[in-house]
């Protein structure tokens, strides 16, 4: 790393030292910011309060963040960067972190004169997701592959591509995403099986770091084996992944 064309090293125990450090000075901070911004700082710690509150007093912070590290913050560009940010990560980028998940419509898996019941793989791929890798707060992005076996409900295939986007949109592990989202659907649709594959791009590791371009993370969950759910028939369907 370099700074004003310099080398930098910082070695494991400063780093370790750096970070607590931080974290102490956040603290004795946080206990003083109700002096300085009075009801705003109050109304920003309540999750059932106007956004209007967290926002005005994280655009603060990230404008002092970037004042910080030497960034441009007053020219046309850069004036109103700060509060950007913010509404991404607050209505986007975090969004799980305030709104409930989506309510999952389910069908009864029988229905007309004949009663037909589906006793098949219900198999959804290749839905488009952006998430933020909870180490760097950097995107990472990519599909995902939904497979179940209904049991005594079918759900609204779009409700599928809800539930990707729910847990994409807040700092995530691809490797945690991959479970909260086969986890929800065992709760909510209780299938005789079910399987969730991710694929992803992690720019923390293709854009900076080890500049790894263009490798691609794969994740999965699998729930029912061996109770009637068949992986390898799933895989087939699924095809080719990349």
């Amino acid at each position: 790393m370099k700074y004003k064309d310099q080398e930098i090293v910082i070695p494991q125990d400063q780093r370790t030292q750096i970070v607590e450090e931080s974290k102490k000075y956040a603290d004795s901070l946080e206990k003083n910011l109700e002096t300085i911004f009075g009801e705003t700082f109050k109304k920003s710690l309540d999750s059932e309060n106007l956004a209007v509150d967290r926002i005005t007093l994280a655009t603060t912070f990230y404008e002092m963040f970037m004042r910080t590290l030497g960034f441009e913050t007053n020219d046309d560009n850069s004036r109103e960067t700060a509060y950007r940010v913010v509404k991404m990560f607050l209505f986007e980028r975090g969004a799980a972190l305030f709104n409930k998940p989506p309510v999952v419509t389910a069908f009864e898996n029988e229905e007309g004169e004949e009663l037909t019941r589906y006793n098949q793989y219900v198999v959804v791929r290749d839905i488009p997701y952006y998430s933020m890798c909870s180490h760097h707060h950097v995107t990472f992005y990519g599909k995902a592959h939904i497979a179940y076996h209904p049991k005594d409900k079918v759900v609204g295939i779009s409700k599928l591509a809800r539930i990707v986007h729910y847990f994409a949109a807040k700092p995530q592990l691809q490797e945690r995403m991959t479970e909260e989202i086969i986890n929800f659907i065992q709760e909510k649709m209780n299938p005789i099986g079910a399987m969730v594959v991710l694929t992803g791009e992690h720019l923390c590791m293709s854009s900076r770091g080890a500049k790894a371009t263009g490798s691609v993370t794969v994740t999965s969950a699998i729930r029912g084996e061996g109770n009637g759910f068949d992986k390898n028939e799933v895989l087939t369907l699924l095809g080719d992944l990349r």
